[in-house]
């Protein structure tokens, strides 16, 4: 569902801006080990690094993860790690229901900086 689809020639517009790059129909569970809701919302983390180190995740990512975890979303929020994408590309980690993780302990978060852009001043505004 991301608009990454037309480098790899699959035609329709992707939206960048749904907070996860894939969805699919997990029916049997295998992705998630979870069968009574197997509609999934990926997203793919990846690096060229070979290392499995933290990784960024949007504000709004992590919203779309909260609305799964919150049964505001019908759907499991999964986030699939690749390493080595220029190389020999090895999926890490399939994280299902991060939220979940995080509030067990599981996963952790680092706070990462903000970007503050402050008020532009008004026409006519006389601010030194």
């Amino acid at each position: 569902v991301s608009d990454s689809r037309r480098k790899y020639g699959i035609d329709g517009k992707g939206d960048d801006g749904l907070g996860y790059d894939f969805e699919y129909t997990d029916v049997e569970g295998k992705l998630t080990g979870i069968t009574d809701q197997p509609h999934c919302l990926i997203e793919v983390k990846s690096t060229t690094s070979t290392q499995d180190e933290s990784f960024p995740i949007t504000a709004n990512e992590w919203t779309v993860a909260e609305q799964c975890y919150k049964g505001l979303r019908k759907a499991q929020y999964v986030i699939v790690r690749v390493l080595g994408v220029k190389s020999a590309p090895v999926i890490t980690d399939v994280i299902v229901d991060p939220v979940r993780l995080w509030r067990e302990g599981k996963l952790a978060l680092e706070n990462s900086d903000f970007i503050v852009r402050t008020a532009l001043p008004e026409p006519g505004d006389k601010k030194g």
